[in-house]
């Protein structure tokens, strides 16, 4: 595992100016620190698995789950007070349909988990009467100072270096050399996680 000022360290021998054999000399150590962190956010949009861990949450009468998590992710599991599974909950980022909701009546429990606010989820439809829990992967996505660890595997330093190399040079948009470059190193950390398709952050 890595330190924070490490992976700093070997960015910021690795920037050029536009010029090649310049120093690039735009970014400051603490510029550098706000994109390792910005990079461990973007690692963590392709791999929650990175800084998330198994859950469960009772799930109140009303149906609205306040959770303590960046991001709640699936597969959700629908359990019974005493945690033997029911079902799998569907993820939906709206509220169900009318049509969707005539199809369930409740009965049996929640069918989806609707993600409202950031750490705030609803469960349809819901059923007060009964108890229930909802499982799941909570992703905590940590926020690091210089003196600290990296919290990643080694596999995944290298995309860090190249998400921070992106973000030194996407900054001035009106280059276009630093564009490329920008772009170059976004393509190379996306290889590197592994994701053939990914937006920039």
């Amino acid at each position: 595992m890595a330190t924070t000022n490490s992976v700093i360290e070997r960015v910021s021998r690795r920037l050029e100016d536009q010029e090649p054999g310049y120093a690039y000399t735009h970014w400051q150590e603490v510029d550098l620190l706000i994109a390792v962190n910005y990079g461990l956010r973007v690692i963590g949009r392709y791999h929650p698995r990175q800084f998330g861990e198994m859950v469960m949450y009772d799930l109140p009468p009303d149906g609205l789950l306040h959770t303590s998590c960046t991001a709640f992710v699936p597969p959700y599991t629908l359990t019974n007070r005493a945690g033997r599974r029911i079902r799998y909950l569907a993820s939906l980022e709206e509220t169900p349909s009318a049509w969707d909701m005539d199809l369930c009546n409740g009965e049996g429990g929640p069918l989806y988990l609707v993600n409202r606010a950031e750490g705030e989820y609803e469960a349809y439809p819901v059923n007060p009467h009964e108890h229930y829990k909802v499982r799941g992967l909570c992703i905590q996505i940590p926020t690091v100072t210089k003196d600290e660890n990296v919290p990643l595997t080694d596999d995944l330093l290298p995309a860090l270096e190249e998400i921070m190399m992106f973000y030194a040079y996407s900054y001035d948009k009106t280059s276009t050399v630093y564009t490329e470059k920008g772009h170059v190193h976004w393509q190379n950390a996306l290889l590197l996680l592994g994701v053939t398709n990914g937006s920039r952050q």
